[in-house]
């Protein structure tokens, strides 16, 4: 795990070039202005993102195995599932997670880069970008501050967010290449614990 002077030392080394829309805006900086000095969890940033943002709190990179580039949404999501099938029981996917252990129940927001590949046809079917999405939940979900009953969350990208995840009516922001939430953590806590996609729906079939 990261603190902020670890991840300063880390990133002000070889920063790369800003990608296009990528940087953080003086609108969401002073947006910021208006809380207090946070604890913040980065996800997916490069370099010159994370060192962006260690001026605004006690910044933690964290750490998770990107979703293998044979994994397919289709994979996750098929058209169809034998569920009378009595050879044997299928296995789904998984998508690789983060140690949640590793890091403490303090945090104040998560900001994350989210996986942007529009205006392809089936930019919104990405197993990356899902994954994405499902660790900044959980994070918020299993590290966020015991006594917060909303989280706020800054998406990076150029792609809205999954409104699956995060409610149109939770937005507080969106400038440019940049959607700030303040979450409901009981309303994601729900969400993150239901079976996701069409495999894992028909698992229970198979243990009837």
């Amino acid at each position: 795990m990261e603190n902020k002077s670890q991840t300063a030392e880390s990133s002000t080394g070889g920063i790369t070039k800003p990608k296009a829309g990528h940087t953080k805006m003086k609108q969401l900086e002073g947006l910021m202005a208006t809380r207090p000095r946070m604890k913040i969890a980065l996800i997916n940033l490069d370099d010159y993102e994370i060192h962006e943002w260690v001026d605004e709190g006690e910044t933690t990179v964290v750490q998770f195995e990107k979703v293998p580039e044979l994994l397919k949404w289709e994979d996750l999501f098929p058209e169809w599932v034998d569920e009378e099938e009595d050879d044997a029981v299928p296995s789904c996917p998984e998508i690789p997670m983060p140690d949640f252990g590793r890091y403490p129940r303090d945090f104040d927001m998560v900001v994350a880069g989210l996986p942007c590949k529009s205006p392809e046809e089936g930019w919104k079917r990405d197993a990356f970008r899902l994954q994405v999405h499902l660790i900044s939940a959980n994070f918020a979900v299993k590290n966020g501050r015991d006594d917060l009953q909303k989280l706020r969350f800054v998406f990076l990208s150029e792609c809205m967010p999954m409104v699956e995840l995060f409610k149109c009516e939770e937005m507080v922001m969106h400038e440019k290449s940049a959607w700030v939430y303040d979450s409901d953590l009981l309303r994601l806590e729900e969400k993150i614990h239901l079976p996701f996609g069409a495999c894992r729906l028909a698992l229970p079939l198979w243990k009837e």
